[in-house]
């Protein structure tokens, strides 16, 4: 059953790869002019590449679920420290993420770096891919992530006005805040042994929440660079002396769209949990029944 769910995969390589062609081609066209990039439909060319990200992650994804097994994943977890493992990632991912936003200009390590980050997550998420898969779930969960995506960027922008007084600095910080803070409990609660689904569904609530606040903070973000101050960024960051340089207007499309993509990857991270844990407790369910 597994190896023919692996034949089936092997045959849909060909769509997204296909589609990832095509979607870095009409990038190509249209967010560069002259060698650099250019400020014409910074927004449209911004979900460009979240688009083309999120199919790259599809693709990646794939990918490491064909090759990594889950006797390889036991072996590491047996053979190494687990702890000292995840530290170390975490670092260089840290160290890679600063290097990224630092180089914004440099439009090919910028891609690079970019593509680099989007096979790490897909490496990240294989195993998740390959359960979610197992139990019949990852077009529900896509389809799940894809609506609250296009909704919420539909009502803000529907909503814009009223929406932006929510939408700002003080609460995008006290919102991080909290995450971190969840994260460490979780962490605590998993070391403990004292985990479950019912916890795992509330953190899982509450990180969705989360991330789509921050979600809509960077669209808000993005919605309010014009174009006149997209191209003053763009003269006076290319400029010798740097003068007048704000990075914030830069069209540096790879870091722009990173910040949407990687709120994206947490709603389905936390929306897969969701689904899994919903499987397995009415499986525990009908168990108990019998």
């Amino acid at each position: 059953m597994y190896k023919n769910m692996i034949l089936i995969e092997n045959k849909n390589y060909s769509i997204p790869i296909i589609s990832a062609i095509i979607i870095s081609i009409i990038i190509y066209k249209n967010a560069f002019k002259n060698g650099n990039y250019t400020c014409d439909n910074l927004i449209t060319n911004t979900y460009l590449y979240i688009i083309l990200s999120l199919v790259l992650f599809h693709i990646f994804m794939m990918y490491f679920s064909d090759i990594i097994t889950l006797k390889m994943i036991l072996d590491i977890n047996n053979n190494y420290n687990i702890n000292v493992l995840l530290f170390i990632i975490l670092a260089i991912t840290f160290v890679t993420l600063i290097i990224f936003f630092y180089m914004y200009k440099n439009i090919f390590v910028s891609h690079i770096i970019l593509l680099l980050l989007i096979a790490f997550f897909g490496l990240g998420n294989s195993f998740l891919y390959s359960l979610l898969k197992m139990e019949g779930l990852y077009e529900k969960v896509i389809l799940t992530v894809l609506f609250i995506f296009i909704l919420f960027t539909f009502i803000f922008y529907k909503y814009k006005e009223t929406l932006s007084q929510y939408i700002n600095d003080k609460f995008y910080i006290i919102v991080i805040l909290s995450v971190l803070l969840v994260c460490i409990i979780e962490l605590i609660l998993v070391f403990s042994n004292t985990y479950s689904l019912n916890i795992a569904f509330i953190i899982s609530s509450f990180c969705i929440g989360a991330f789509i606040y921050i979600l809509l903070y960077h669209t808000k973000t993005l919605s309010q660079i014009k174009k006149t101050d997209c191209e003053e960024a763009l003269k006076n960051c290319n400029s010798e002396d740097q003068k007048n340089c704000n990075s914030q207007n830069y069209p540096s499309y790879p870091q722009k769209s990173w910040r949407i993509f990687n709120a994206i990857v947490v709603l389905f991270q936390k929306i897969a949990e969701i689904f899994l844990g919903k499987k397995k407790s009415s499986r525990r369910g009908r168990g108990r029944s019998f």
